[in-house]
């Protein structure tokens, strides 16, 4: 006779509904806003939000209690965390390169830093990614986010206190 294995497809299913769910984190001033999104094919949904005002001046435990029960009640355990870095501070530049840059793109971007950033390096902190125009197959475009690394210590520390394991950092549009 035929078999199920119901446990197996319930597992599957519970993997497939906690990854199409991620929690936004942003720091706005003195409130912490967290945003429950829910992603489905191309769609992206607004499930729900918590806003804590004065969130340094309260216990851990109790904030963590909201949060967890805001991705409780949605059913959410396990989503994807993101913590969103305000736009005012940080700073993009974008630049095109020569497509023969992209072999050595880590080398090329520290460079091209060097003329943005102040003389203690140390002080910030940078990423970038790489779009390639298909009609213009000789130069890369290179989008580059630098932020103070007080700013982005200070995000990821919120995050540790509430135990908030990140995905990603991105800034916000």
């Amino acid at each position: 006779p035929a078999t199920t294995k119901k446990n197996g497809n319930d597992d599957f299913h519970k993997t497939m509904v906690m990854n199409k769910h991620s929690l936004g984190i942003f720091i706005d001033g003195e409130t912490l806003r967290l945003a429950l999104l829910s992603r489905r094919f191309k769609k992206i949904t607004w499930i729900e939000g918590l806003s804590i005002d004065k969130f340094a001046e309260k216990p851990p435990s109790e904030i963590q209690k909201q949060i967890s029960g805001l991705i409780q009640k949605n059913k959410a355990t396990g989503c994807r965390s993101v913590l969103v870095i305000p736009w005012g501070d940080g700073v993009v530049r974008q630049i095109k390169l020569p497509a023969e840059a992209e072999s050595n793109l880590v080398k090329v971007v520290e460079y091209q830093l060097a003329g943005l950033l102040p003389s203690d390096e140390a002080s910030v902190a940078y990423d970038f990614f790489v779009s390639k125009n298909k009609a213009d197959v000789k130069t890369i475009g290179v989008t580059i986010f630098v932020v103070l690394r007080s700013v982005l210590q200070r995000g990821l520390g919120v995050c540790r206190a509430f135990d908030l394991k990140l995905d990603r950092i991105i800034p916000s549009s």
